[in-house]
């Protein structure tokens, strides 16, 4: 059998408080006295909440902020009177829990009752907190804009999110009367509305099915359909930059073999760079012919700028010879975008390690362990909710084969990323007594108000649903004078107000594609994302600017990542929706060929009894060689081709070898 089996297959080319108040008593005189004054809050417009803290929450590009002169530290907190600034770092603050801010480099702001003021550089604001510049107050609801002091000491007020209603409204940094707080804001006020940071856009859970399959190129014939199911929870998300999940998946080759995995991977952002970062573990289980498969998965993965970089792996838990441990790198190129969404070319180079063939077996009186292989695949965004790969790949199980797979994800809500900061898109539409002023081609100049102070109320009116849609264009209105009681002019989404250093509205134009570019690259780099962050990407995207950087910058590349396994964006070479790290044939020698191997033992060449042989790790009687007699250990391959191929090159002709399912 030695000789027999060492010449017939010299040619081979293998394929790869609670309140307690039981001792309070109730004053009925006093509780007679303060029903008119409950009367009175039932029925009065709702008052704002005072200014409480500012809190320091990060720092970007060195430590140099400080709160009255003093170096500050990351969750130090600055309260009414203080001073805030920047030098060459710049800062994000957290306006209680109503608003968070960006501080650009060389910039400082003080601290009031009513709100802050600016006197120096740019902040963006996202949320609802009054701006002072001046003697004017910035009274926001809801949106996000730049506040900035130019070198002339006028202020430029930028709308990247919602729209804006300028009115008169008296006031100073200390103090603000209830009318005031209340002027323009649709009856809403800084003390209403939801917590800041709960508005942040959240991954939604989603079910999805596969459906592909593969063929063997060399050898030929061979493959299968493959198909499956899985889920995806999200179980852990904080502020759009860091998502704890687990998933779920079910798949089969639908030819006696089926697979089952599941993981639970962390993925965090790293605003400073702009990178994600992501880990997981997990267990796989696959069933074959014969034994069943226990496997413990693991890998990592780095993106920056939507380049991938990762490893994963597999690791045999019990003694399947029908299956083998992997270990595989993957760099995934973006080669272009549809809609916005990156198309992938991934490479994976990875190592085999088990019970399988290469013909360097046939070369050597050694039987290696481990054998490589490659994986090619491309990967093309239809939607959001469902993509198609394809890919191909060599090694010495499968061989050179080829494949692709339709991927369909549905999430349990409308949209796999859920953002309460989208509007519902609506025509646009000019509200009663206000004055729309929508982006024009030119700067619409208006006169100077002959009052000092101004309230600009971020708020859309009710008759004015907002929308991430373009503004129609409007004419300018004839009058434009702000005095008291006079109707509000709205700055809409994507304009920039001027007013003078007494907070004096002098003009409103529009911000132009290159502008808003660089509004968002100069401002948000480096800090995590804003709740509003995914709705301005949103924006950016209609204005066709929504590049790799942009989508960075903006943490939108971090929210469609973590909407994902992380073994997917891996691109994982085998699993139980693609190609599963177990075998099912092996290859036995035929009658004939035994036959031929006892004639020869008879010569006294070798010991043979004439009984079953395999391709597989050497038993004693074959002095090394690919040959065996037990089939635990014979050589496991992913389809019959490879029998079929070794019978081909065999001297005898096609009745050498035989495949046999395992």
């Amino acid at each position: 059998m030695d000789s027999f089996l060492s010449s017939r297959y010299g040619g081979f080319c293998s394929s790869p408080t609670r309140l307690h108040h039981s001792r309070l008593r109730p004053n009925r005189q006093l509780l007679l006295l303060s029903l008119p004054l409950l009367s009175l809050v039932v029925t009065s417009p709702i008052l704002a909440a005072p200014f409480q803290k500012a809190t320091v929450v990060e720092m970007i590009n060195g430590r140099q902020v400080y709160i009255n002169s003093k170096p500050a530290s990351r969750g130090q907190e600055a309260g009414r009177g203080s001073v805030i600034q920047t030098k060459n770092s710049s800062a994000r603050l957290q306006f209680d829990q109503r608003a968070a801010g960006l501080m650009g480099r060389d910039s400082l702001i003080k601290l009031g009752a009513a709100c802050f003021q600016l006197d120096r550089g740019k902040v963006v604001v996202n949320g609802k907190q009054k701006t002072c510049f001046g003697s004017s107050i910035l009274a926001i609801d809801g949106t996000t804009y730049l506040i900035g002091r130019e070198p002339d000491q006028s202020y430029t007020v930028d709308l990247l999110a919602g729209d804006a209603r300028v009115s008169r409204a008296p006031a100073s940094i200390d103090t603000l009367d209830a009318d005031e707080s209340t002027a323009g804001t649709g009856n809403q006020s800084d003390g209403d509305g939801p917590n800041i940071l709960s508005t942040y856009p959240r991954v939604a859970p989603w079910v999805g099915a596969t459906a592909g399959g593969f063929g063997s190129a060399y050898p030929s014939g061979g493959g299968s359909f493959t198909g499956g199911l899985s889920y995806f929870q999200p179980m852990a998300q904080s502020g759009a930059k860091q998502l704890l999940y687990t998933s779920a998946s079910v798949g089969s080759s639908f030819q006696d073999i089926w697979g089952f995995s599941t993981e639970v991977g962390y993925r965090w952002l790293t605003p400073a760079i702009q990178s994600t970062n992501s880990a997981y573990l997990g267990y796989s289980g696959y069933g074959a012919p014969g034994c069943y498969t226990n496997m413990l998965n693991g890998g990592a993965q780095w993106e920056r700028a939507r380049w991938r970089l990762g490893a994963s792996g597999g690791l045999k838990l019990n003694e399947c010879s029908s299956s083998f441990n992997y270990a595989a790198l993957n760099l995934s190129i973006p080669v272009g975008q549809i809609n916005t969404r990156p198309a992938y070319f991934s490479i994976s180079p990875y190592l085999l390690n088990g019970n399988i063939v290469s013909a360097d077996l046939l070369e050597s009186d050694t039987t290696p362990d481990s054998f490589p292989g490659l994986r090619l695949s491309l990967e093309l965004p239809i939607t959001p909710s469902l993509s198609v790969k394809g890919y191909g790949g060599a090694d010495s199980v499968f061989g050179i084969s080829a494949g692709g797979q339709f991927i369909l994800r549905i999430p349990s809500s409308t949209k796999i990323i859920k953002d309460p900061n989208v509007p519902p898109v609506a025509p646009r539409t000019a509200a009663a007594g206000s004055l729309p002023i929508a982006l024009a081609s030119a700067t619409t100049s208006l006169p100077t108000a002959t009052a000092p102070q101004a309230l600009l109320a971020f708020a859309a009116p009710a008759a004015a649903p907002t929308s991430d849609q373009p503004a129609g264009l409007f004419s300018p209105p004839a009058a434009t004078t702000l005095g008291q009681g006079a109707a509000p002019i709205v700055i809409q989404q994507g304009q920039r107000g001027r007013f003078s250093p007494d907070g004096d509205l002098l003009s409103i134009e529009p911000i132009s594609n290159r502008e808003f570019l660089q509004l968002l690259i100069t401002n948000f780099k480096g800090h995590a994302p804003l709740p509003e962050s995914h709705r301005i990407a949103r924006i950016a995207q209609q204005r066709g600017i929504l590049s790799p950087q942009v989508a960075g910058v903006l943490g939108t590349d971090f929210l469609a990542n973590a909407s994902q396994s992380i073994s997917a964006t891996l691109d994982t070479p085998f699993s139980p929706l693609t190609q599963m790290p177990a075998g099912r044939f092996v290859c036995a020698a035929t009658k004939k060929a035994r036959m031929i191997g006892a004639e020869e033992a008879e010569k006294g060449q070798f010991d043979y009894s004439g009984g079953p042989a395999y391709f597989g790790k050497g038993s004693e009687t074959s002095q090394g060689y690919p040959a065996t007699y037990n089939k635990s250990d014979a050589f496991v391959f992913a389809d019959a081709g490879v029998c079929r191929e070794l019978n081909r090159l065999a001297d005898q002709g096609y009745d050498v070898v035989e495949a046999e399912p395992i």
